[in-house]
């Protein structure tokens, strides 16, 4: 049975605002997916859909606490991509076109997980922006930097230090 929310009774207003398609429902709802996956490999642990739960509110907290705890509520299930759809496709079939409200809220839902990835994959892009400057300083490639290499650093970020305070640097830095 598709997600009891999408089940409950909605005000008459709700049921007369614009429905979705199937074809916008199916690809919000696998979005949906995609921002609960947030490892990226098809398939939504215990772990990550406590993680989506605490991010969400309101009705789309209702429909995540719903997924949660008839697919994955203890730590040893795992929900894969392949059994959401088929989620998602019964959900559509007993109850389907919903209002625009149900879009709301997994528009919410999918709209987490975007933000999510996009800061991930920023992460991403400013650890290897760091790697390729301290390789550029590596010169010697042996995965450290020693006292000639952050004296040259130093010095072409616009801050000589002193042999010293070279040493002072080293020392705070290497633990």
């Amino acid at each position: 049975t598709p997600p009891q929310i999408f089940l409950e009774r909605r005000s008459h207003s709700d049921l007369h605002s614009t429905m979705a398609s199937k074809e916008q429902f199916i690809k919000l709802w696998e979005q949906c997916f995609e921002a609960a996956d947030t490892s990226n490999d098809g398939i939504v642990t215990f772990d990550e859909m406590m993680a989506l739960q605490g991010k969400v509110k309101g009705e789309s907290k209702k429909l995540a606490k719903e997924i949660f705890e008839r697919e994955i509520s203890n730590p040893t299930k795992r929900l894969t991509l392949t059994r959401f759809k088929a989620l998602g496709e019964e959900a559509w079939g007993e109850r389907g076109p919903f209002p625009q409200i149900v879009l709301d809220m997994m528009t919410e839902i999918s709209s987490i997980g975007a933000a999510a990835r996009a800061l991930k994959e920023g992460k991403n892009k400013a650890v290897q922006e760091l790697k390729a400057m301290f390789d550029k300083f590596d010169t010697d490639s042996n995965g450290t930097l020693d006292l000639k290499e952050l004296q040259y650093f130093s010095a072409r970020m616009g801050a000589p230090l002193d042999q010293k305070e070279l040493e002072v640097a080293i020392k705070e830095m290497d633990t």
